[in-house]
């Protein structure tokens, strides 16, 4: 196969691709629980006039554990108090994931998926982390990327801040 048919395949797949149909959706928080660090589990009630930044992560994951960083100086200096960062943790050993959280201090809400149910993650198709979701406060989709800064990139550069 010559240079210019692979570059002809390639052009002709990503005229192809199709949209991210999560980018459309909305979440329906009800239909999910998470389990919180004190061992108990949770819903997720979505406040009037707030953005929020979903932050899909594990702890074996080395760029969402430096990410969080990021949330972290972020949350530091912030002047945005109507976003808010919440942790999706993948994880499946919860102590660990609590364990964890305490140690570094993390001073943002974190959830850990609740497996008995429905799997935010897997029913957002999420498949690579770490991933980061802007949703508003009736739960839609906004944006999705892969790095917390383009997150805060698409809130400032959309203005939304302010809505």
């Amino acid at each position: 196969m010559s240079y210019n048919n692979i570059i002809l395949i390639v052009l002709i797949f990503l005229l192809n691709v199709k949209p991210n149909p999560n980018i459309e959706k909305t979440i329906n928080f009800s239909e999910y629980t998470f389990n919180t660090t004190k061992g108990s589990q949770t819903s997720i009630t979505l406040e009037d006039n707030k953005i929020y930044i979903l932050d899909f992560w594990y702890l074996e994951c080395p760029p969402c554990v430096k990410d969080h960083e990021v949330i972290a100086e972020y949350l530091k200096t912030t002047k945005h108090q109507n976003v808010e960062v919440i942790g999706m943790s993948i994880d499946r050993n919860i102590s660990k994931w609590a364990s964890y959280l305490e140690t570094h201090q993390y001073n943002w809400t974190n959830y850990n998926e609740d497996r008995s149910g429905g799997i935010l993650y897997k029913d957002l198709e999420i498949e690579f982390f770490p991933s980061y979701l802007v949703v508003n406060s009736k739960g839609k989709i906004l944006q999705k990327s892969n790095r917390f800064q383009k997150a805060l990139d698409f809130i400032e550069s959309a203005n939304l801040e302010t809505e």
